[in-house]
């Protein structure tokens, strides 16, 4: 039975404001982005701080009997954090490595690159910066669920707390719609996003955080709608729970979506159970036909949003991958674990996934928990949560929180795939459903735990040690992972910093995150690019911390090419595999091939990148290795027979035999092969014009020019690439000599279809230039006067008409175009000198007399 006290905590004015702090603590932890940045975090918990030392610390406070479920998981609390802070503590490394030898063992292979050993003080934790801010979340954690759970020792607080849940969550939803129907690029107007999660403009960026962080209200509400309140207030949460429902189709996460639907159904499973025997149908249509409604609210927003049908539909799996990836990290780091907050940069060393991703956690919350906490740590933690949230200890009360107790479900089974639990934000909620849940005074019987009978030493110590945390936490903020990251990345190639003071900067990063694989490799670049530094030893030992890393296996590639080119071949071979190469890769390796061993040594053996390679190789190499180039093409077609990159170039080849009169050119052996590559070519790509071309020169090289010619005649207007394949007939017409429809086709090439105005004007250009060459030098200015109209920015373009102008002794025209081209380049003196030349001859042209006419004879 619930037994309130009537003023515990103060007077009515302190509980008031230790409320208003509160909840401005709350709302700020969520809607500043989730507080997963250092900065904001501290904020939120300063205010957190100030009301938990208003409810705790007056002087009229009485003593209050908290229940053992709310004793267990303060106590579970502030445990852990004490353990994930002592995990920062610098150990011997001797004692590291008895108790645990994976991570001293990346302690003691941190400085290698530098030829130095390990540091002798070393922490349990791999990237103690980062545990530091997770003792910080703890304690924020802490103090949001102590001053919840005295606000529900008064009257009337656990159904305040309820207000706050689901307040909340209406004021994330209507700001998290009002961003994209404002048109908002920035977060409330101060922040642009730096990476685009979706479409999804708003304070908690993610689609799954903000889902989970909906759900929290949402289910609260429904707790709300089962329980006996007013009608009043049943009509708010019910339209409030319309429009939050709404919202998480909006957001269109999958997890959500699942999460908020099993909530739903254990709410109503849980009201029906209490409500055996009193009419349970009744009173259960209400929530049942909330629900249908906001399913069906639910639909129309989705029909009306094509994105979130998009990303409801999505069929990855792939974070599935990642989670099993990351469980094979609990093994060697099974009993203290890497550290809070250390997974970031520790799981590329157990990454084997080929694609180059950073993952920032594992998306599941029992992977992440073993990762950095341990087995041993991990399992008491849960223990002691499940024992404490126990059906049987919550809902007994005469007034059970049905809702609060089932957003908790509802948010660790969501929590399976996704990882909320790790955004500030969204668990300040989330602790305090788990006060409302573990509430209220106990009985006479319920023996007062010590925290609560001395509250003010218990306040103070909490206090004290938070405000030390804040203070070393905003110290450390510019020296957590990504500061570090950008700092040493800025570095990589600025000659303007001595290597000495780059060295020193990338110790200290190692220092802080020695599992880190990207600082070392920065190094490495650093020293190929400046020549200032090693190279090898850097990569070496970003390939220890990832071995699936591709730029790092380019950088080795580059750096063995001229001394040992065979396992640079390899090393290019892995950087194509792992990280597609990059943009030069295709150069980079044709300078080390010579022969088709060489070229077969870069080729994967197997995988999606095989084609791939076999393609940039025998590109790369075709002009330099043309036999080495076909043998490529011969393997890509085995691969995959409907290639076009070696369909067209076989079909080239037989072309070129045909036309040199190649002595394996059998009768018309190359004739008959060029066309069977022609027609696959042209069957995998009806629509444009190189399968159409290359047969018709392939049969106009073998004595058929006029078949040829219509034939791409006929072509040319069915490919969408017209004015390509017109270009293509002109010259198959030039070339067999049948000129007689040459001039036509100059003038579809002109008048082909066009998109845009450069396209349009290339086409003028090119049939201008057709001209020109055809001995029609009036007909090809017209043509490059059209192109110019098109596009009168272009350069090129203007000075071959004032060129062409000129040589007619267009004066005007030429005068034109050389004075837009000396405004535009007034340090091109030739420019201005032919504008005063041709302005002088224009002059002449006007003001000359005119010549006698000659009288016609008799």
């Amino acid at each position: 039975m619930d037994d309130p006290r009537s003023n515990p905590g103060g007077s009515h004015r302190t509980r008031r404001a230790a409320q208003g702090v509160f909840v401005a603590g709350v709302v700020l932890c969520g809607v500043a982005l989730g507080s997963i940045h250092t900065e904001a975090l501290a904020a939120a918990t300063a205010l957190l701080a100030v009301a938990f030392g208003l409810a705790y610390l007056p002087s009229n406070d009485l003593p209050a009997r908290p229940k053992a479920g709310a004793t267990l998981l303060l106590t579970l609390a502030v445990g852990l954090v004490a353990f994930t802070a002592l995990t920062t503590v610098p150990l011997p490394a001797g004692l590291v490595a008895a108790i645990a030898p994976a991570n001293a063992d990346v302690w003691a292979r941190s400085l290698h690159a530098f030829g130095q050993p390990g540091p002798s003080m070393v922490s349990l934790s791999l990237d103690p910066t980062a545990t530091r801010v997770e003792v910080l979340r703890g304690l924020t954690y802490v103090l949001t669920f102590a001053t919840a759970h005295r606000f529900t020792q008064s009257r009337g607080g656990s159904e305040f707390l309820e207000r706050v849940v689901i307040g909340c969550a209406l004021f994330m939803a209507a700001a998290s719609i009002l961003h994209p129907v404002l048109g908002a690029e920035r977060v409330l107007g101060l922040y642009r996003p730096e990476n685009a999660f979706g479409t999804h403009i708003a304070p908690i960026l993610n689609a799954n955080h903000l889902a989970a962080y909906l759900n929290l209200g949402l289910v609260t509400g429904l707790g709300v709608l089962a329980s006996n309140r007013t009608p009043r207030e049943r009509v708010l949460v019910g339209g409030v729970s319309l429009f939050l429902i709404g919202m998480e189709f909006f957001a269109a996460s999958r997890g959500g979506l699942a999460t908020t639907f099993l909530s739903a159904i254990f709410v109503a499973v849980l009201y029906l159970r209490l409500r055996r025997g009193q009419s349970a149908g009744v009173k259960a249509a209400p929530l049942l036909l909330g629900l249908a409604a906001a399913v069906g609210v639910g639909l129309l927003v989705v029909a009306g949003y094509e994105q979130a049908r998009l990303e409801l539909g999505s069929h990855d799996t792939s974070k599935l991958g990642q989670i099993q990836q990351a469980l094979t990290m609990v093994r060697p780091h099974g009993v203290f674990g890497v550290g809070r907050g250390a997974f970031e940069s520790t799981f590329p060393a157990y990454r084997t996934s080929q694609d180059f991703v950073t993952a920032t956690h594992p998306e599941n919350v029992l992977a992440q928990l073993l990762v950095e906490w341990g087995i041993p740590c991990t399992a008491i933690a849960l223990g002691v949560m499940a024992f404490a949230l126990h059906p049987r200890a919550v809902l007994t009360r005469s007034k059970p929180p049905l809702g609060a107790y089932a957003a908790l479900v509802g948010l660790a089974v969501h929590n399976l795939v996704d990882f909320s639990s790790e955004l500030p934000g969204v668990m300040v909620l989330a602790v305090t459903c788990a006060a409302i849940v573990t509430g209220s005074v106990g009985d006479s019987k319920t023996p007062q735990p010590l925290w609560a009978r001395h509250t003010r030493p218990f306040a103070a110590l909490i206090l004290a040690a938070t405000a030390l945390t804040l203070f070393v936490a905003l110290r450390d903020a510019d020296r957590e992972l990504y500061p570090d990251r950008a700092r040493v990345g800025r570095l990589a190639t600025d000659r303007g910093t001595p290597r000495a003071e780059f060295d020193a900067l990338v110790r200290g990063a190692i220092l802080r995150h020695p599992g880190e694989p990207f600082i070392p490799y920065v190094a490495a670049v650093r020293g190929q690019a400046l020549r200032d530094g090693p190279v090898i030893p850097w990569a070496g030992q970003a390939l220890e911390r990832s071995p699936n890393y591709g730029p790092v296996h380019l950088v080795l590639a580059r750096a063995l090419a001229r001394s040992v080119p065979s396992q640079a071949r390899v090393e290019y071979r892995m950087a194509l595999e792992q990280h597609g190469g990059g943009e030069t890769w295709d150069r980079e390796v044709a300078r080390l091939i010579h022969d088709i061993d060489e070229a077969l040594e870069v080729v994967p053996a197997s995988g999606p990148m095989r084609p791939n390679a076999l393609e940039l190789i025998a590109t790369a190499v075709a002009s330099r290795l043309p036999a080495t180039r076909a043998q490529l093409d011969q393997l890509a077609l085995k691969l995959d027979p409907k290639a076009l990159g070696p369909l067209k170039r076989a079909a080239q080849d037989a072309l070129l035999d045909t036309e040199d009169g190649a002595v394996w050119c059998k009768g018309r052996e190359c004739v008959e092969r060029g066309l069977e590559f022609a027609s696959r070519l042209r069957d995998e790509i009806p629509g444009q014009c190189e399968g159409h071309a290359l047969a018709a020169e392939l049969r106009a090289a073998a004595g058929s020019p006029q078949i040829a010619v219509r034939e791409l005649e006929a072509a040319s207007d069915r490919v969408t690439d017209r004015a390509t394949c017109l270009v293509r007939l002109v010259a198959l017409m030039e070339s067999t000599g049948l000129t007689a429809e040459v001039d036509g086709a100059i003038d579809r090439v002109a008048n082909a279809g066009c998109v845009t105005p450069t396209e349009c004007a290339d086409n003028f250009a090119f049939a201008g230039a057709l001209c020109l060459g055809r001995g029609s030098p009036r007909r090809a200015i017209a043509f490059y006067r059209k192109a110019i109209d098109r596009t009168p920015e272009r350069d090129d373009y203007l000075l071959e008409y004032a060129r062409l102008a000129a040589s007619l002794e267009l004066h005007a025209e030429t005068l034109h175009a050389y004075t837009m081209l000396a405004e535009r380049h007034p340090d091109v003196p030739d420019y201005a000198k032919r504008v005063e030349e041709e302005r002088a001859a224009v002059a002449r042209s006007r003001f000359a007399p005119d010549l006698p006419v000659k009288a016609a004879p008799q």
